[in-house]
């Protein structure tokens, strides 16, 4: 049934393939004669590949170009090797919170004073001043200072020795003064505490009681501290009446015992305190001014190692 059909496709094969195989050929055109549009709309494609073959095939066999020689080039400096860069802008950060200084640490102005302090306070004497070995009046006295002169204060004294201040005088000489006659300028409370040397032997203190009577006599009387190592064997109390001139004394007779209404104290031992009764003379010294000196010795007749003690003045109750 379907016999046919194959016998009409076999002819219209044979004439595509001999089509396929012959040459193509652009059409001839006469003068005057119009192109076939189709015809050549066909052809122009087939012309544009053969062409580009060849300009293909021409390239190919063409010699390579003579390469260019490479363009010399200057070293770079050293300063050259890295571009400078300008630092990017970065955003402002807040301040630091200030930290606040612990309680061990010391603020300026308390080094300052603390420096201050140590090389010693300017001071002003306001009166006479002894000025002495050690913080208490039974020292000896080394230097008198008077009303105006300038001294430098190095050191307090311990507690048990008030108001006393080391000081160094404008002669040079590093002692104790009494504070009651000194205007410091500056904070002592950071001034070191001085130390104290030792007391010499024979060193006594000696403070006004009262005025008493025995045997009908009148007498002043006054405590005596034995302040040295070593015991004293005799002792001159001497007593001015500021008033009236008059001077009242321990008779030399009693100068190698301490008379204590018809009793006698000797020797007198380190750290004894006894009372020394001074004979007046039927005199009442009741509101006078006195000025009391004395010497203290390690044996009889003022002799020995002895200290003396500067006058100073009392007020008779």
């Amino acid at each position: 049934m379907f016999a046919p059909k194959r016998l009409l496709l076999l002819p219209f094969a044979l004439v595509v393939l001999l089509a396929c195989s012959m040459p193509l050929q652009a059409p001839k055109i006469s003068q005057g004669q119009q192109p076939d549009i189709g015809m050549t709309m066909t052809a122009l494609p087939l012309q544009q590949t053969q062409i580009a073959l060849q300009l293909t095939q021409r390239a190919l066999s063409a010699p390579s170009p003579t390469p260019l020689p490479p363009t010399p080039t200057r070293p770079l400096p050293a300063s050259a090797t890295s571009l400078p860069t300008r630092p990017l802008p970065t955003t402002a950060s807040p301040s630091p919170t200030p930290t606040i200084a612990s309680p061990t640490s010391t603020p300026q102005s308390a080094t300052t004073t603390s420096t201050a302090a140590a090389e010693g306070l300017p001071a002003t004497a306001t009166g006479n001043l002894y000025c002495r070995t050690g913080p208490a009046p039974y020292y000896p006295a080394v230097d008198i200072m008077t009303a105006g002169e300038k001294v430098t204060v190095l050191a307090r004294a311990p507690k048990r020795f008030a108001a006393y201040w080391q000081v160094r005088t404008p002669r040079d000489k590093v002692c104790w003064v009494w504070g009651r006659w000194l205007n410091i300028q500056g904070n002592t409370d950071n001034l070191a505490v001085g130390k104290v040397p030792p007391p010499p032997p024979g060193a006594f203190s000696i403070r006004l009681l009262r005025q008493d009577t025995c045997f009908g006599f009148r007498f002043i009387v006054f405590s005596v501290t034995n302040r040295g190592p070593k015991p004293i064997e005799s002792l001159k109390v001497v007593i001015k009446d500021l008033d009236t001139g008059y001077i009242y004394e321990v008779p030399p007779t009693q100068r190698d015992h301490i008379y204590h209404c018809g009793a006698y104290v000797d020797p007198l031992k380190p750290g004894e305190e006894v009372e020394l009764w001074v004979t007046l003379r039927g005199a009442n010294l009741s509101g006078h001014t006195i000025q009391v000196s004395g010497e203290a010795c390690t044996k009889d007749g003022l002799s020995g190692e002895c200290v003396k003690r500067t006058p100073f003045n009392m007020a008779v109750p």
